[in-house]
């Protein structure tokens, strides 16, 4: 089954590719009205059921991004969607050399710093989070707004 949404605060369209197994993870994500919050993090809501009026506006504002079941849990978990999350490191450090750090989000537990989002002054966030290695860049996304 194939699911066309549409974020009803940043207009971004998605086309969710449904499996059969797919439909729990799917009704976990949901409120009472059939909706979900925007993979984008925008503070919007998607539609979670066919819809014939998002059909006919979804592809007038935004190419929709394509999506699995999977990969839209996995987004809404906080892992980030297919197009933020980087597969170069190139990228990520062309970020760090090119844009000063305004602002980071982190928390002290005992005697543990925990950092988790870098801010850049060109708007674009660097979520981390731990990895076997260090830390591991979790997704990098751009506000909203």
């Amino acid at each position: 089954m194939i699911l066309l949404s549409l974020c009803n605060s940043c207009f971004q369209a998605y086309e969710i590719i449904l499996g059969a197994g797919d439909m729990e993870l799917m009704k976990s994500l949901t409120q009472g009205d059939s909706t979900a919050a925007c993979p984008r993090g925008c503070g919007g809501r998607i539609n979670m059921a066919p819809n014939d009026t998002i059909l006919a506006m979804a592809g007038k504002f935004k190419e929709p991004l394509h999506l699995t079941g999977i990969e839209l849990y996995q987004a809404l978990g906080g892992m980030g969607l297919p197009d933020e999350v980087p597969k170069d490191p190139e990228v990520i450090a062309a970020l760090l050399k090119a844009n000063k750090v305004v602002a980071v989000s982190m928390e002290t537990v005992g005697p543990r710093i925990y950092l988790h989002e870098i801010t850049l002054e060109n708007g674009m966030i660097i979520h981390l989070s731990s990895g076997a290695r260090g830390a591991s860049v979790l997704k990098v996304t751009k506000p909203h707004g």
